[in-house]
C-alpha cells in the first residue's frame, strides 16, 4: 500500500480506535491525528504524549472495554463530537511537523554551542 493511499484511509476513517497494551511511540496514532482522526485508546506506553483526553480523542484506562465501547458509540452518535476532536487531532499534530521539529533541533543545537 503506497502512502498516499494510506492517507486515503485515515481521511475517510472517523475515528482511529487502538486496542494496543503496549506501544513504543505511537506512529500509527499520530498519523491518525495527522489527517484529522480523533483516537479512541487505552492510557498506556507512549499513548499520553499523543493523545489528549477529550481534545483530540479519548483514553481509557487498559482494558476497560466498556469504557472503550462507550467512548466509540459517543463518537458515532455524535458528529459535533467527532468534529470537534477532528479539529483537536489536527492541531495536536502540528507540534511534530517536521518544520516544527527541525526549529527545535536547531534551538537546541544553538543552547549547546
Amino acid at each position: 500500500m503506497s502512502t498516499k493511499e494510506l492517507a486515503e484511509y485515515y481521511i475517510q476513517a472517523d475515528v482511529l480506535i487502538s486496542t494496543s497494551r503496549y506501544e513504543g511511540f505511537g506512529y500509527t496514532i499520530l498519523e491518525a491525528l495527522t489527517h484529522g482522526a480523533p483516537v479512541v485508546c487505552f492510557n498506556n506506553s507512549a499513548l499520553p504524549e499523543l493523545v489528549i483526553d477529550g481534545y483530540n480523542g479519548f483514553m481509557v484506562e487498559t482494558d476497560d472495554i466498556d469504557a472503550m465501547s462507550e467512548r466509540i458509540k459517543r463518537l458515532k452518535n455524535d458528529p459535533d463530537l467527532r468534529q470537534k476532536l477532528s479539529t483537536g487531532a489536527l492541531e495536536s499534530a502540528e507540534r511534530y511537523s517536521e518544520s516544527r521539529l527541525v526549529e527545535q533541533y536547531i534551538d537546541l543545537y544553538k543552547s549547546l554551542v
